[in-house]
């Protein structure tokens, strides 16, 4: 009855994306769900699991979503290249699921979790290949990031009350200070989600729409505030380093004048979370378990360098042997995570879409290809920002974390890839004049 249900409610959600724009209501739905709805549609057993996914298979409504939109997608679009830069990572994950990895319910959870961000890198890709550059699209985008933005802070207002709100919970609690986790659970996973988000948000502060811009700035704010009361250090310096890159890249009419005033704004928002994150550092300089964790992450790579333990099988195996992965926890580093479930070459190939992006992105700084309203201009800003968040935990890898930054990184490769198509048909039409 409750697949139904959602089966209903997703054919209605068709029929309002066909009649606003199938590109433009796509990126909304996703957004919207990735945020919102972290919490799969069929029930899984009891039993605690920590992972990149549940302990067993589980369908959610952000996966059925992208599997709905891809399939319109390539309905729509006759030639479709979304999928190249995907593939590598994809072919390999299929190969090693069959021939290498022990099949089990938390690996088949794993490969489906997977699997599905490139499915999710599919759809982010065609919707910024194929969009159409209107302030229309900035107006609607920027409202719904705006929106989102606003009812996850609604939530982690509540949890700083000290209230459980519904599915979501409540605050965790760090000595004295109450860190919340947001829609995510985690707080960690909450300030990764609104680094993720900022690249959009830079984005539609420089649209030609005022509405758009007006609301991008309070989406700004609406991050930097909420990022600095999950009390993740990592994650706030990602923030920091990013809003700063993108003053200093922001090519402003008002010059530095403009820059300085911005870098002041900045300050003063941070000030009062100045000390407490200072007391994070003098009580926790090393990030708890960290260093063991790590250890014994490097002692598993080592004795298995080449197939890994399996996606989202990690403290299955290693919790068997290792006392502090015993407790539940993996290693916090996304790096050494992939490493030591996908194997060597598995990681390579999962990290190299994200790493060409990575590369494009920066180029883009100095071409000529890239417009004022490429996206990839002020993704580039977050980079650092990924950097640390990906070697001081490993929740960029589970979850709608994950989804949100496919999204994220195959929007950016679309445009790049629209940029270079525009970019190629005005030098066609310039040669014909």
């Amino acid at each position: 009855m409750l697949l139904l249900l959602f089966a209903i409610l997703l054919l209605a959600i068709a029929v309002i994306v066909f009649q606003s724009g199938v590109f433009k209501g796509a990126l909304f739905i996703l957004i919207m769900v990735l945020f919102m709805a972290p919490f799969g549609l069929t029930q899984v057993s009891s039993t605690s699991h920590v992972g990149v996914a549940q302990g067993q298979p589980q369908l959610t409504l952000p996966l059925l979503l992208a599997v709905i939109f891809a399939g319109i997608f390539i309905v729509r679009q006759r030639k479709n290249t979304g999928v190249r830069l995907i593939a590598i990572p994809i072919i390999y994950l299929i190969l090693a699921w069959v021939l290498i990895w022990q099949h089990s319910a938390t690996v088949n959870a794993g490969f489906i979790h997977y699997l599905g961000g490139g499915v999710v890198w599919f759809v982010g890709y065609t919707i910024a290949k194929y969009r159409q550059a209107d302030v229309t699209w900035d107006r609607h985008i920027s409202v719904a990031i705006f929106a989102v933005l606003l009812l996850e802070f609604v939530v982690v207002s509540a949890q700083m009350m000290g209230l459980s709100v519904g599915v979501f919970g409540e605050a965790q609690v760090a000595g004295n200070i109450m860190r919340p986790g947001g829609t995510f659970g985690h707080p960690g996973n909450l300030g990764k989600a609104l680094l993720l988000i900022l690249p959009f948000v830079f984005q539609f502060v420089r649209s030609a729409d005022v509405l758009a811009r007006r609301v991008s700035k309070c989406s700004l704010s609406l991050v930097i505030l909420m990022t600095a009361l999950t009390f993740g250090r990592a994650n706030m310096i990602g923030v920091v380093i990013a809003v700063l890159l993108w003053i200093v890249l922001n090519k402003n009419k008002n010059g530095l004048d403009a820059k300085f005033k911005s870098i002041f704004l900045l300050i003063l928002i941070c000030l009062p979370f100045f000390s407490i994150y200072l007391l994070r550092f003098e009580d926790d300089p090393t990030g708890g378990e960290r260093p063991e964790l790590q250890s014994e992450a490097l002692m598993q790579i080592s004795q298995n360098l080449w197939g890994g333990t399996g996606p989202n099988n990690y403290v299955e195996v290693v919790g068997r042997w290792a006392s502090s992965t015993s407790a539940g926890f993996p290693v916090h580093n996304a790096f050494l995570l992939l490493v030591a479930e996908m194997g060597v070459i598995g990681a390579l190939s999962f990290l190299f879409p994200f790493v060409v992006v990575v590369i494009l992105s920066l180029r883009s700084l100095s071409s000529s290809r890239a417009t004022v309203e490429s996206p990839m201009i002020y993704f580039v800003a977050i980079i650092p920002g990924i950097i640390i968040a990906a070697a001081s935990g490993w929740g960029l890898l589970s979850g709608n974390v994950y989804l949100l930054a496919c999204i994220v990184f195959s929007y950016t490769a679309g445009s790049w890839a629209r940029d270079r198509h525009s970019f190629r048909a005005n030098a066609k039409s310039s040669v014909v004049v």
